[in-house]
């Protein structure tokens, strides 16, 4: 009796098809390694960016701060009788200083305590964006008290303080009597200024105090 053998193909085909198998499994696991090390290079390149980007924005803010930080602090002095010029003769710096005043302070600052000033026994009477300038009249008959209202800015390097032409109290204080007012804090704060080579870069007012920020340049 014949035996009947069957040929070994189902074995070689199993060995191929296995074979097989394990190169494309070897296929995959390298193509899986050659993504993970893909991604695992844009991820650092990307926390490397960002960390290049926060750097340069905390570069850019403190360069910022350092070109704001070369002001100097306020100059503030509790002596009545000092005048601008001597304040600003003790700004030494280069840069940005800033000046207070109170009412008091400010009377001989703006040189309305000279005896040609058409306003005797003046004060200053100040609040949030608002100048009022009070006493009498010097050269009139009769002893007339009056409360100035004067607006205050810093324009172009200069401090400007006008008389406010449409207040109805500043009706009083006309003509000759104005302009020596204007004048005056013309003469006494940016004539000061130029001399010492300065500038106003703001003017603020608030409750009782008055403030510059007055900037000195290099020669």
């Amino acid at each position: 009796m014949l035996r009947r053998s069957l040929p070994p193909k189902k074995r070689s085909v199993d060995g191929l098809t296995r074979k097989s198998m394990e190169r494309d499994s070897s296929f995959f696991a390298d193509l899986d390694k050659a993504k993970n090390k893909f991604s695992g290079f844009w991820s650092v390149a990307i926390i490397i960016l960002l960390v290049i980007f926060i750097g340069l924005i905390i570069a850019a803010i403190s360069l910022k701060r350092s070109n704001i930080s070369i002001a100097n602090p306020a100059e503030t002095s509790g002596n009545l009788n000092l005048s601008f010029a001597d304040r600003l003769s003790s700004i030494n710096s280069l840069g940005m200083t800033t000046l207070e005043f109170s009412g008091q302070e400010f009377v001989a600052a703006s040189g309305a305590s000279s005896s040609d000033f058409p306003i005797k026994d003046p004060e200053f009477i100040l609040s949030k964006d608002n100048i009022l300038l009070t006493g009498k009249i010097r050269d009139s008959w009769i002893p007339i008290s009056v409360k100035v209202k004067i607006d205050a800015a810093a324009v172009d390097g200069k401090a400007t303080f006008i008389v406010v032409p449409n207040d109805l109290e500043n009706i009083i204080v006309y003509g000759s009597n104005k302009d020596k007012i204007e004048s005056t804090f013309n003469q006494n704060i940016n004539q000061v200024l130029k001399n010492k080579n300065m500038i106003a870069k703001s003017l603020s007012v608030s409750d009782d105090r008055i403030e510059f920020q007055v900037v000195k340049l290099a020669k």
